[in-house]
């Protein structure tokens, strides 16, 4: 879709009237062990980017928030089973996904990256940008299990070897012990979860990634056929469009988050 005709779009969405009535509390799911994004602070407290979105999403349609922790690989059963009204998980918009749920604009780029320690040399692509597989014979790929990205590297780099794990701290723990050799994420995740902490140490290797098993993007997902939509894409149009998106997405990255067609 071309760029004035999604604005056009949502500015559409701004303007409608809200689906659901202010005031009920919006219950959010969300991971909560999925630093920078949403995370628990050393007194407990929720902090990350996806917290703030969810906080102004709340304040634009005055409701209150409250957070349901939820592990990703259950999420969305979770969310159809009424445990909470909103998903916010940096979940890929996908065609298999759309099948279970219905998603909100996007709100991210899905463009993924591989993340390694500041002494491994072997790229992860060949100078031409085909998989290096000779030269990662022998190495272990880090991922988070039930994503894309495990899609994406059965099928780029068949033959490799690769450990999954339910949650990122502890794929970035085996990444620091030696268990594997380089891992996978989204840039953004790659950057907040690994490089930006010690960046002495770890380090981004090879370009950013977009295959079109990362689908359109991330987006908000409620249950199928629930008004809360109408209510959620108004709220994400109207951040993004006076620029507060923006200033959330500077506080957690030193890059753009958004899909290309709000570039």
């Amino acid at each position: 879709m071309r760029k004035p005709l999604f604005l056009a779009a949502i500015l559409m969405l701004i303007c409608a009237a809200p689906a659901l009535a202010a005031g009920e509390p919006l219950v959010v799911g969300t991971d909560c062990n999925y630093s920078p994004y949403s995370y628990k602070n050393a007194d407990g407290s929720l902090i990350g980017f996806e917290i703030d979105l969810a906080n102004e999403i709340g304040k634009r349609l005055e409701r209150e928030v409250k957070f349901e922790c939820t592990p990703f690989d259950s999420a969305i059963a979770s969310l159809n089973t009424h445990k909470f009204d909103l998903l916010l998980d940096t979940l890929s918009i996908t065609e298999e996904r759309k099948k279970q749920v219905d998603f909100s604009i996007p709100y991210r780029s899905n463009a993924a990256r591989f993340g390694t320690t500041a002494a491994f040399s072997i790229e992860p692509f060949d100078a031409g940008g085909a998989p290096n597989l000779k030269g990662l014979e022998d190495k272990v790929i880090g991922l988070q299990g039930a994503t894309v990205y495990e899609e994406y590297v059965a099928k780029a780099f068949p033959g490799i070897k690769v450990l999954a794990h339910e949650k990122l701290p502890n794929l970035y723990e085996d990444l620091k012990t030696g268990r594997v050799d380089l891992v996978i994420a989204s840039t953004s995740n790659i950057w907040g979860g690994l490089v930006s902490k010690d960046e002495a140490a770890f380090k981004f290797i090879g370009p950013d990634i977009e295959d079109p098993a990362f689908g359109e993007g991330v987006g908000g997902a409620v249950r199928k056929g629930d008004a809360l939509l109408a209510d959620i894409d108004k709220a994400l149009g109207a951040i993004i469009a006076d620029g507060t998106f923006e200033t959330l997405n500077k506080k957690w990255f030193p890059f753009s988050l958004l899909p290309s067609v709000w570039k």
